[in-house]
């Protein structure tokens, strides 16, 4: 009996023994098997905790061009020279000026050299009428010998206090218009603008121009009739229209009679011809 329950005994452990060896074998093949998945891809990525998406997306860079647009454009500061007419349209005979000057300009200027042009069939530069706007700018050269259609104009500040800049009017000049056997655009263009600092350096402005309508007649300010002389029935033919304006429906009809161009029928027509009247022969 004794012997038989030992044999169970023995029986039973070396079962157990050939269980733990099972165990340990199939655990071994498991790491050998992964171990080889490992050499022969890439390892498993380890699993971070969720901080939000932080990933930046790379800026999609501009067109190059445009950059080299704006920067210069920011440099230039929208810096330009201006043409400005007293008058918007004028009679036959009638004078009006034309202003040069300057828009948001951000360097000091200390020279200036334009040109202006015209068709002298059109209009006629009246002389001696250009002046500076500006104290200590004055006009270096003579525009009296100069042809008819352009003028060549050089100023200068007299001094370091006085730099040109910024935005303002600089310089005068003025016109009289023709008899054209029709109404014409009297243009007056900037075509050239050379400015220069104080240290030399020199910068083109982009060219401008301003337009004034001149009407068809006698060439004879005031003779709204066309008869050849001013006179009381010119005066009459404004007095009858007085006070329309360029918002009045008819204004196409009558903006003839608007001979200072102001925009409306005014006062200061009927006193044009009446001073004419008074002044002919």
């Amino acid at each position: 009996m004794v012997t038989i329950r030992l044999e169970k005994k023995w029986m039973v452990m070396l079962a157990a023994l050939m269980m733990a060896v099972g165990f340990l074998f199939s655990t071994t093949q498991a790491h050998a098997a992964a171990g080889n998945e490992a050499e022969a891809g890439e390892p498993p990525a380890l699993e971070q905790p969720d901080r939000g998406d932080t990933t930046e997306t790379p800026a999609k860079p501009a067109d190059a061009a445009e950059q080299g647009k704006a920067a210069a454009k920011a440099a230039a500061g929208e810096q330009s020279v201006t043409l400005k007419a007293s008058a918007q349209q004028v009679a036959p005979g009638q004078t009006f000026t034309v202003k040069y000057g300057f828009a948001d300009v951000t360097q000091n200027v200390y020279a200036q050299e334009i040109t202006v042009e015209y068709d002298p069939a059109v209009m006629e530069y009246v002389a001696d009428s250009a002046k500076t706007l500006q104290a200590g700018v004055t006009i270096i050269n003579d525009l009296s010998a100069q042809a008819p259609g352009k003028l060549h104009i050089i100023l200068a500040s007299l001094g370091a206090e006085h730099p040109v800049t910024g935005t303002g009017d600089i310089l005068e000049l003025g016109f009289k218009a023709a008899a054209p056997d029709k109404d014409t655009d009297g243009v007056v263009r900037m075509t050239q603008a050379v400015l220069s600092n104080d240290k030399g350096e020199e910068f083109s402005m982009e060219n401008t121009s301003v337009t004034v309508k001149i009407k068809s007649g006698s060439g004879i300010l005031g003779d709204v009739n066309g008869d050849g002389k001013v006179s009381v029935g010119d005066l009459a033919m404004i007095a009858a229209k007085y006070g329309l304006d360029s918002n009045s429906p008819n204004w196409n009809e009558v903006k003839h009679l608007d001979l200072d161009g102001s925009g409306a029928i005014d006062i200061g027509d009927l006193s044009i011809v009446a001073k004419q009247m008074i002044e002919q022969p």
